[in-house]
């Protein structure tokens, strides 16, 4: 009926459900949550409030802990037309009734999207979905909100929440379509059929296309994103999308990549050629790796790099959120690892780089990107072991492709609601002025002092104030890079050779924190000793970023747009111009001499 205490119950079974799955998972096919007949007992509990007394306030604390606990009973099959109708009619009649407002009632019960149903209810219900993988769902719901906005900037929300709702949607529906269609991949290619081409296998073009067309959808969901007030507003959004639809993307160069091996074989002969004058093994540790594999490697390295950049910005995130990009990161990693293994195999390697890497122990079980794992694990081990001499097929790679992109993701919680937030504010003194292109001039002749003095602050919307991660302590990194004479305004930003480089660690008194700096930067007539005029002034750009550090030990390298901009001032140094003075070499690169921490 409602109430708080149904809200709690639903809250603490959906915990059980994602921290400790074995606890409520069913443990036989007869004891399998049917969503149906759940539904049904959420709609005759909706009906039954018409005649109690419960309040506007109690069912909508209710209402999106039930629906929850709902959406992860159901995880791993999307809900029907029918059950969502089912599920959006309990929950207006609901709300309705508890309003008093019962002449909505049957409108509430024709809508698949009941128009009574309040917007602000409607969407918490969408992000619900979202966050649990029933993006069909989400979708249909930011659809019909659309068009009730009244600012730009909420329409383009809705739009791109709408677009890569849709578009998860869509890629879980063929994918499950084709998982059902596929055959399972074999180990290798038999030794009569070495010189038969393997046929193509249709189900891969469909994944690429699928593939390609959720990637064209999200990188458009960005843009999107970054409509909403900028980069800065929305920078987790649009950074996070562009991750997922990059993941797409090497999703389908893999599926490019193995279905190219399974069309076109290397020969035996070849490679046999090149042992002529030594031993076999010595033939086989000369293979060359194919150029499609090592293309592959770069592209899922450069994607690992940017979601562990995307982390280490995620100070405010919480705890789910920092799960689900760990587990993004070991999905990704699991890529790489399998992407060297077989680089291994063409260069000879005794043991496989697959076989190093120990499997970790502190995988969020509770994110499917996690669950998925250990079953792509034991399909590549089972394929891993292959002769290079001989053509090989790796249809199984497009299979790992297939069972990553038929995953439901969860979408963070900091994707929709921040918890707490944490800025960090930088002064450099001395300064010429509070105009950013002010150049203060020095001399080459003495060393440059430089004070940095910063705040951390830290908010938080969570009760009695508490913040998930305290900072305790502040590194300042302090680097010099030159500047040219036509640009130096810090608007436009050219990328000079680093001359200076160190950094600094400072406790945190409350939310200040204060360090110190020595540069001595290159005279210019030494720098400019090969050229015809000589210079007696070059200006510098000298830029400082802070690095916190919260109560656990880890750094967080915050960005402009995630709350710690990066304070840069210009600073001329001037030289005597003495022609009888010797010229040394000219340095490349200085650093503190005190500084036992230096960022080469």
């Amino acid at each position: 009926d409602g109430g708080p205490r149904v809200g709690l119950l639903c809250e603490f079974l959906s915990t059980l459900r994602t921290r400790l799955p074995s606890v409520i998972s069913p443990q036989s096919d007869t004891q399998t949550y049917h969503p149906t007949s759940l539904l049904s007992r959420v709609s005759a509990q909706a009906a039954h409030t018409t005649t109690s007394s419960t309040t506007s306030t109690s069912v909508h604390v209710s209402i999106l802990p039930v629906c929850g606990l709902i959406f992860q009973l159901n995880e791993g099959t999307l809900l029907t037309s029918a059950e969502q109708q089912t599920l959006l009619t309990a929950v207006a009649r609901a709300v309705i009734d508890s309003e008093g407002v019962q002449e909505n009632a049957c409108a509430a019960q024709l809508s698949p999207i009941p128009p009574r149903l309040p917007c602000w209810l409607a969407y918490q219900v969408a992000r619900q979905a979202n966050r649990y993988g029933q993006h069909d769902l989400a979708a249909s719901i930011y659809d019909k909100l659309s068009p009730m906005t009244l600012s730009e900037q909420t329409n383009y929300w809705l739009r791109g929440l709408w677009e890569f709702s849709r578009a998860e949607a869509q890629l879980l529906v063929l994918t499950r379509q084709l998982h059902a269609d596929c055959p399972q991949p074999q180990n290798d290619v038999p030794d009569a059929q070495e010189n038969v081409r393997l046929k193509p296998q249709p189900w891969v073009d469909d994944l690429i296309d699928g593939l390609r067309r959720a990637a064209d959808v999200v990188h458009k969901t960005r843009s999107l994103f970054i409509c909403v007030g900028g980069s800065d507003n929305r920078w987790f959004q649009a950074e996070y999308v562009g991750i997922r639809g990059n993941l797409y993307l090497c999703l389908a160069e893999l599926c490019i990549c193995a279905n190219y091996f399974t069309h076109v074989g290397r020969w035996s002969g070849r490679y046999h050629s090149r042992g002529t004058n030594s031993a076999d093994s010595i033939a086989v540790r000369t293979l060359a790796v194919p150029t499609s594999v090592v293309r592959q490697l770069d592209l899922w390295s450069g994607l690992a790099d940017r979601l562990c950049t995307l982390q280490s910005q995620c100070l405010d995130a919480d705890q789910t959120t920092h799960g689900h990009l760990y587990a993004l990161i070991q999905l990704v990693g699991f890529f790489i690892d399998v992407l060297q293994s077989i680089c291994d195999v063409y260069g000879g390697a005794d043991r496989l780089h697959y076989e190093q890497i120990p499997v970790s122990e502190n995988l969020s079980k509770g994110d499917p990107f996690c669950a998925v794992l250990q079953e792509l694990r034991q399909i590549a081990q089972s394929h891993m072991k292959f002769n290079p001499l001989r053509p090989t097929n790796f249809d199984w790679l497009s299979y790992l492709a297939l069972k990553v992109a038929r995953v439901a993701s969860h979408w963070p919680r900091f994707f929709f609601q921040r918890l707490q937030t944490s800025t960090v504010r930088l002064v450099l003194l001395p300064k010429a002025g509070n105009n950013p292109e002010d150049v203060l001039t020095v001399s080459s002749e003495v060393g440059h002092m430089v004070q940095v003095m910063g705040v951390v602050q830290q908010r938080s919307r969570l009760p009695h104030g508490q913040v998930a991660r305290r900072i305790h302590a502040v590194e300042v990194e302090l680097t010099v890079t030159t500047a040219s004479s036509e640009t130096t305004g810090l608007h436009r930003r050219g990328v000079g050779d680093l001359v200076f480089s160190s950094i600094r660690s400072a406790r945190l008194q409350r939310d200040y924190f204060h360090c110190e700096f020595c540069v001595r930067f290159p005279d210019p007539a030494q720098s400019s000793h090969n050229t015809a005029q000589r210079q007696t002034s070059t200006i510098y750009r000298v830029s400082a970023v802070a690095i916190l550090s919260d109560t656990f030990g880890t750094r967080w390298r915050l960005t402009h747009a995630s709350g710690a901009p990066i304070e840069t001032t210009l600073v001329r140094v001037e030289s005597i111009n003495n022609s009888s003075l010797s010229l040394p070499s000219t340095p490349t690169k200085l650093t503190d001499p005190a500084d036992s921490r230096v960022n080469v």
